[in-house]
């Protein structure tokens, strides 16, 4: 949030001196912000729950319930130690279940 925020607001005073005309300043803004707002929502939860075995509502609701217990640290360790459970969870039988619902995959029967 904070990086999409600098990355932002870094090449406003060059737009400022640069363009006289007020809507392009404000594209200089939106554009920027509509991409990180994309990229941050979809894109990256979609390609780290890939990589961690994880569905991207998990990596979510890992990032709020994390970041929520330890604040910002909470937030870079999310998706690690979601995963961590997760594989822990797959260990057991009992708890089997658990460790598909992080991975999004309740609707497969083992056979």
């Amino acid at each position: 949030m904070i990086g999409s925020v600098i990355a932002v607001l870094l090449p406003l005073p060059i737009a400022f001196l640069q363009y006289n005309d007020p809507t392009l300043v404000i594209l200089i803004i939106i554009l920027p912000t509509i991409i990180h707002q994309i990229v941050g929502n979809f894109v990256e939860p979609k390609i780290f729950g890939e990589s961690f075995g994880l569905h991207p509502i998990t990596i979510i609701l890992s990032l709020i319930f994390w970041g929520m217990i330890w604040g910002f640290i909470g937030v870079l360790l999310a998706a690690p130690l979601t995963a961590i459970i997760r594989i822990s969870f797959e260990r057991f039988e009992t708890t089997k279940q658990i460790a598909r619902l992080l991975e999004g995959k309740i609707h497969i029967k083992e056979s």
